[in-house]
């Protein structure tokens, strides 16, 4: 699962996986919000969350505060991949049991090897 509230991301995204090929079902949410509505619905959860940290209304930190202190959620695996790379919010993504906090490449070659890295070293399917 991504959740971003950048479309151009998420697009970005989906492309990047689908080029490469890489065997995963992707769900592309676009806000907390959303992700959090399609986790209550889920079965299976999904083996990634990667979460942008800068949304507007419910942003990621408090998305990724909100599965971690959910006992049936807590196992997930929540990456937070962003274009922040403000040691605030790295602290407080550590202090949230973020799995890896990640900022993302500005080229899309980076940033296609960046999604391929973290699906094979955090996907269990």
């Amino acid at each position: 699962m991504i959740v971003d509230d950048n479309p151009a991301d998420l697009y970005l995204a989906e492309e990047a996986i689908q080029s490469r090929g890489l065997p995963c079902s992707l769900h592309l949410m676009p806000s907390a919000t959303a992700a959090l509505n399609f986790l209550a619905e889920a079965d299976p959860l999904p083996d990634l969350m990667l979460v942008d940290v800068n949304m507007p209304g419910m942003n990621g930190l408090d998305l990724l505060q909100q599965v971690k202190a959910d006992p049936a959620r807590q196992h997930l695996k929540v990456v937070m991949f962003t274009t922040s790379d403000s040691e605030r919010d790295q602290q407080q993504a550590r202090v949230h049991r973020a799995d890896g906090y990640v900022v993302k490449s500005q080229s899309f070659t980076g940033f296609q090897a960046q999604l391929e890295t973290l699906l094979h070293r955090h996907a269990t399917g």
